[in-house]
């Protein structure tokens, strides 16, 4: 029964993709660098990823190759595409209509590649904005 469920995501180091792991459509990722400037503000504005296709969103993504079919929001705006900064780490969400949001924490290394994650299984079901 699928209005049981929650949604919840994990990383896939090896592949740098985001992976659904059960039922859900990747439609609505937040992406968010938790870093902070000197005075308090984030480096970096929140990237949302909104799935546009035709077809059912995917059930994973790779962060190296976004598809064409998800709208890039960078401060409110449309961007072409988006690479994560290097050396610092991120909060990525999965939204989905009428259920609570899922949050990974993710570390990126000094090429801006996802070197260690809050959950690289499923066995985890504990978002981290919920510890």
């Amino acid at each position: 029964m699928l209005s049981c469920q929650k949604p919840k995501i994990r990383f896939e180091i090896s592949k740098q993709e985001i992976v659904e792991c059960g039922n859900f459509e990747l439609g609505n990722i937040y992406i968010i660098n938790d870093s902070i400037n000197k005075n308090g503000f984030f480096i970096e504005p929140q990237v949302y990823l909104k799935w546009a296709g035709v077809t059912k969103a995917p059930y994973s993504i790779s962060l190296n190759n976004i598809p064409s079919s998800y709208q890039i929001y960078k401060d409110d705006k449309i961007v072409d595409n988006y690479k994560l900064m290097n050396n610092t780490s991120y909060t990525i969400s999965q939204s989905v209509s009428g259920k609570s949001t899922f949050s990974i924490r993710v570390w990126t290394n000094e090429k801006g590649k996802i070197y260690k994650t809050s959950h690289n299984n499923c066995n985890n079901s504990i978002s981290i904005d919920m510890k």
